[in-house]
C-alpha cells in the first residue's frame, strides 16, 4: 500500500526519485506527501461529520413537526369524543321524552306507531353513539409488522 500511495506521490510530483527504486524519494518530500494525505483525510473526516450534522437537524426538525401533528390529532380527538358523549346524552333526553310522549298519548294507533318508529330510531341511534364511544376510547392495536421473505 505505501508503495502504491509513493507511486501516486510521485505521479503527482509530491515526492522526488521519478524513475528508479520505489523509496528513493527524499525525506522531506515524503513527510509533506504524507502531511498531504494527514489534512486530505480530515478534510473528508470534517465533511462527513458536517454532513451527518446537517442530515440530524432535519431529522429532528421533522420529528418535531410530527410531534406537533400528534398533538393537533390528540386534540382533535378530544373535541370528539366531548361531542360524542354530548350527543349520547341528548339521544338520550330525546329517549325519555319520546318515552313520556308515549304514556301521555294513550293508545292512539296512529301517535302510537308514531311514536315506536321514533323510538326505534333513537335506539339505533344511541347504539350507533355507543359503537362510535367504545371504538374512540379503545386503545388502539399497533399493526403488526409485514412479514419478510
Amino acid at each position: 500500500m505505501w508503495d502504491q500511495l509513493e507511486a501516486l506521490g510521485k505521479k503527482l510530483g509530491l515526492c522526488g526519485g521519478g524513475e528508479g527504486e520505489p523509496g528513493t524519494g527524499r525525506p522531506m518530500e515524503r513527510v509533506m506527501f504524507m502531511a498531504f494525505l494527514v489534512i486530505l483525510c480530515l478534510a473528508l473526516f470534517s465533511a462527513v461529520i458536517f454532513r451527518l450534522g446537517s442530515m440530524e437537524d432535519r431529522i429532528n426538525a421533522a420529528l418535531d413537526g410530527n410531534a406537533a401533528q400528534v398533538e393537533e390529532l390528540a386534540g382533535g380527538l378530544e373535541r370528539l369524543e366531548a361531542a360524542l358523549i354530548a350527543n349520547q346524552e341528548a339521544l338520550q333526553a330525546m329517549a325519555a321524552h319520546v318515552e313520556a310522549q308515549r304514556q301521555v298519548a294513550g293508545r292512539d294507533a296512529a301517535a302510537d306507531e308514531s311514536i315506536r318508529h321514533l323510538s326505534g330510531v333513537l335506539d339505533k341511534e344511541l347504539q350507533r353513539n355507543a359503537e362510535l364511544l367504545k371504538s374512540l376510547m379503545a386503545p388502539k392495536a399497533e399493526p403488526a409488522p409485514a412479514p419478510t421473505n
